[in-house]
């Protein structure tokens, strides 16, 4: 996206995607819908361009509904609505962004860290009492000492422009 916006030339490069269900719900003239249960990664957008191609006919993603993330459904979504008729007993149906399963690792900050992170500036592993090292590459989940989540991160055990590996702050959470 940010060449593109850059209006410099993209070559995207293949990904291996799972498509874990597609069905065909119906068609009305030239538009065709369809439900997919997709991997991670998975762009519907790209799929619907690339059977266009196949079929010779071109195609694009008219709209895209999402009725499901990890554990997360449309069905255990509260509408506004709902929010607002249950008022502060809303709060037992959100689940707090600590518990969110995102399926990377969780790194526990020295206060150093945490003081690094929350004001965007990577931390080194030193800045990292649990796990101890050597720390995976990608992106991390990063704690205070406390326990809080305070962003995601990105593990980075070689750049060109540094000595020593770091913790690059990706997101980071206010608090």
């Amino acid at each position: 996206y940010r060449l593109a916006r850059r209006h410099k030339p993209v070559s995207p490069t293949p990904t291996m995607v799972t498509f874990r269900r597609l069905e065909f719900l119906g068609f009305s003239g030239t538009e065709v819908a369809f439900e997919a249960q997709v991997s991670a990664g998975t762009y519907l957008r790209s799929f619907a361009h690339d059977l266009g191609e196949i079929l010779g006919c071109g195609a694009h993603l008219d709209s895209l509904r999402r009725t499901a993330a990890g554990p997360f459904t449309v069905e255990g979504a509260l509408t506004p609505d709902e929010i607002k008729a249950l008022g502060p007993g809303s709060a037992a149906r959100i689940t707090p962004m600590d518990e969110i399963p995102l399926g990377i690792p969780t790194l526990v900050l020295t206060p150093a860290g945490t003081h690094a992170i929350r004001h965007g500036r990577p931390c080194g592993l030193s800045e990292v009492a649990t796990p101890h090292p050597p720390l995976p590459p990608g992106r991390c989940r990063l704690k205070g000492p406390e326990g809080r989540l305070i962003g995601i991160g990105e593990v980075q055990l070689s750049a060109p422009s540094e000595a020593r590996p770091l913790i690059r702050p990706q997101i980071v959470f206010g608090g």
